[in-house]
């Protein structure tokens, strides 16, 4: 079987199923387009990195933005997603050309990168994959109590989808990693869409004895107690503020806990808030903590954010209703003890007291006495980190989603 993957970044969402399928079916061809900025591979902040995949033919396409609007920025962004669409077919068509005609096409299908796909291979079943549907209502939901949405940002999230509804009702299928992210989708689109998680390698990612860590002249260790935070970059949507307000509680009552912060190099948030390094002075300009206890690793290699992981006696996921991030299914399958956010997509795979404790997203005072009462009881973290780990192996690891991953595609070429 022939399988073409796109992505316009090499990008750690195939790479797990593309593993899992090396493995399970090394028979199946496999090609992976991507953009030509990305030829070298291009590593995540947190994640897999972009590199060669043993087996895996790779080809790219030369994607160049639109030509530069000087109006609405919904107008520009419409319009780079038309050129990177239009790159990706004539990739394709390139590919056409050679004779080669792939049996499924799985597409990620954020900017624009679907819509044409059609009209190259019409014959062929194409399976998108489709992260989220942002709208004006799903992004008022992110906001915080005081926070409103301007009228233009609205008219941007409804043109923003332009390209993504091409897309969906271009594919045969869809696939999502979340319910919580196939209710975002229109209810008419709903029908054809599965939701597969993309997989953990719990082989890998699992419970282990942590390498110490050196840290402001520091060296810290399993016995000590520390609390972790992950994010691609100080973003609202992941509760950056909350988190480091329930930090000030928590070093008042725990004076030797130590805050471990991993990644933070992108300057761009989720969502149109601020963001990045700036927003990062900002926040703590603006808390009581202790920095000599609060360490900003920054970008980890995936060994050395694993470590970090196992280091944790408390692991803090936060997120406003969005995407749910892998560092909140990696901590969990390195069984650390978590706190979250009482919010839908972190609901979805935490009960609280039986995978996890939950607590407000904009209740600071939540989170850090959550995380006191970890703090202070090493059996309900044991507890409740083993239970977590098992969550993920049943239902998120790639063990228990490739195979629903591949029925899929075969029912597609079927």
């Amino acid at each position: 079987m022939k399988l073409l993957f796109i992505h316009p970044v090499f990008a750690g969402q195939f790479h797990r199923q593309i593993r899992y399928l090396r493995t399970r079916h090394p028979d199946h061809e496999i090609t992976f387009l991507s953009s030509r900025e990305h030829k070298a591979g291009k590593s995540r902040l947190l994640g897999e990195t972009g590199g060669q995949i043993d087996g895996v033919v790779h080809r790219h396409f030369a994607y160049r933005a639109g030509l530069k609007h000087k109006g609405a920025a919904s107008v520009q962004r419409f319009a780079d997603e038309i050129f990177q669409g239009k790159a990706v077919s004539d990739a394709c068509n390139a590919l056409k050309s050679e004779g080669y005609r792939p049996d499924v096409i799985i597409c990620h299908g954020r900017w624009g990168a679907g819509q044409f796909l059609k009209d190259v291979y019409s014959d062929v079943p194409f399976l998108l994959y489709s992260e989220f549907f942002a709208t004006a209502e799903n992004a008022r939901l992110c906001l915080g109590p005081k926070d409103s949405l301007p009228y233009e940002t609205a008219l941007f999230y409804r043109l923003a989808n332009a390209t993504n509804l091409i897309s969906l009702e271009a594919a045969d299928h869809v696939i999502t990693p979340t319910q919580f992210q196939k209710q975002s989708h229109p209810v008419e689109f709903q029908d054809k869409i599965s939701v597969i998680f993309d997989g953990v390698d719990t082989d890998v990612v699992r419970p282990d004895d942590a390498q110490q860590l050196q840290v402001g002249g520091q060296n810290l260790t399993a016995t000590d107690e520390i609390v972790t935070y992950v994010t691609r970059s100080f973003d609202p949507y992941r509760g950056f503020e909350t988190f480091i307000k329930a930090v000030e509680i928590v070093q008042r009552q725990r004076p030797q806990a130590h805050i471990l912060i991993a990644g933070g190099s992108s300057e761009k948030g989720y969502g149109l808030q601020e963001a990045g390094e700036v927003y990062r002075k900002r926040v703590l300009s603006n808390a009581s903590v202790d920095q000599s206890r609060v360490h900003f690793l920054g970008p980890l290699n995936y060994d050395a954010y694993l470590n970090v992981l196992r280091l944790s006696q408390v692991h803090v996921y936060l997120t406003v209703p969005f995407v749910l991030s892998w560092s909140l299914i990696e901590a969990m399958s390195v069984r650390c003890a978590i706190v979250g956010s009482r919010t839908a997509p972190v609901e979805e795979v935490i009960s609280d007291n039986e995978t996890g404790l939950l607590a407000g997203f904009h209740a600071p005072d939540q989170v850090a006495a959550q995380i006191l009462t970890l703090l202070d009881d090493p059996a309900q973290r044991q507890r409740l980190g083993q239970a977590a780990r098992q969550r993920i192996i049943d239902d998120f690891s790639i063990e228990a989603v490739g195979p629903r991953f591949v029925a899929l595609i075969n029912q597609l070429v079927d």
